[in-house]
């Protein structure tokens, strides 16, 4: 019948009143794929589309696509708000405006990713091309301006601190996470579990503790801290650990207090140093452990940390 070819010539509010051929979808979906290649980003209509395709009866077949477009036009809605770059002085000024607000931007650049990923193995040939149109987009729009202009921003404001101590003053840091979290709850008889879990993005976590108030009838409030530099993962966990000092010795071994800490066993040690009711364990350890085992593990503890090495072990 040349669905598509009618449909063409169709204008886009009377297609999105249209539900009873899949072709209606492909014209739509190519036509803003198409303004988008041009830069001309409709962000009202397409989440006006996005919104209205929801209820469709063929929606399970273009879900990924319509996700693509609406993380595209949450990208662009941001970009419209924050044309004129990042502007503040103050490390910790741009620290709380990224924790409070600017990590969207990277949290909808991922679920771009995860949606375009999804589309391609799933979209036909009238699409693939659409699609990735709209990677490139968002990649202008991530790489070419967002992590630029803030990462610009960020080293103008902590420059000067970086160099003179090596952290930002006026920002919580990693180091002092067992004295700030840990030994407050142990002071007042309340045990502690301590996941570590490697790699996870803040706009990652914010989506974690959201999921975690949503679905269960728990509290969780979302804290955050500057990583011990380097950001590398054996610096990370070490200043995880209670202690006065951290060292490297001449095999770039991180020490707390002289003592290495490698190992979940290594940790363990540091661990009961400062209180000898601890214990370290991997997540794996534990998820392979028999039913009764963990209750055994964490019996009489009053500090529990899980080691749920997923990034490093990938």
């Amino acid at each position: 019948l040349g669905l598509p070819a009618r449909l063409e010539r169709q204008e886009t509010e009377a297609l999105l009143t249209a539900d009873l051929f899949p072709a209606i979808h492909e014209v739509l979906l190519c036509r803003f794929f198409s303004e988008i290649a041009e830069q001309g980003v409709k962000t009202d209509l397409i989440l006006q589309t996005v919104e209205n395709r929801r209820t469709s009866g063929w929606q399970e077949h273009f879900a990924c696509c319509y996700d693509v477009l609406e993380q595209v036009a949450r990208m662009r809605q941001f970009y419209q708000k924050h044309a004129a770059g990042f502007h503040m002085a103050e490390a910790a000024e741009v620290w709380r405006r990224y924790t409070e607000e600017l990590y969207v931007m990277d949290s909808r650049y991922r679920r771009f990713h995860l949606a375009f990923g999804a589309a391609l193995q799933d979209c036909g040939p009238c699409l693939e091309d659409g699609l990735k149109h709209a990677a490139d987009y968002a990649e202008g729009l991530y790489r070419g301006w967002y992590l630029q202009e803030l990462t610009a921003c960020w080293v103008n404001a902590a420059g000067e601190d970086l160099t003179a101590r090596g952290w930002v003053s006026g920002i919580h840091r990693q180091r002092d996470f067992y004295a700030r979290y840990v030994r407050p709850l142990t002071n007042k008889g309340v045990r502690a579990f301590v996941i570590i879990s490697d790699a996870l993005r803040y706009e990652t976590a914010a989506e974690l503790c959201s999921l975690l108030v949503g679905s269960t009838r728990g509290t969780a409030r979302l804290e955050a801290m500057q990583a011990q530099f380097p950001a590398v993962t054996k610096f990370g966990m070490a200043a995880l650990l209670p202690g006065r000092s951290l060292s490297v010795n001449e095999n770039m071994e991180v020490l707390a207090d002289g003592l290495p800490t490698r190992s979940a066993a290594e940790r363990e040690r540091v661990l009961r140093a400062a209180n000898g009711r601890s214990v370290a364990a991997s997540y794996r350890e534990v998820l392979a452990m028999k039913r009764a085992a963990p209750r055994e593990l964490v019996s009489g503890r009053e500090v529990v940390y899980l080691y749920h090495d997923v990034i490093d072990a990938t």
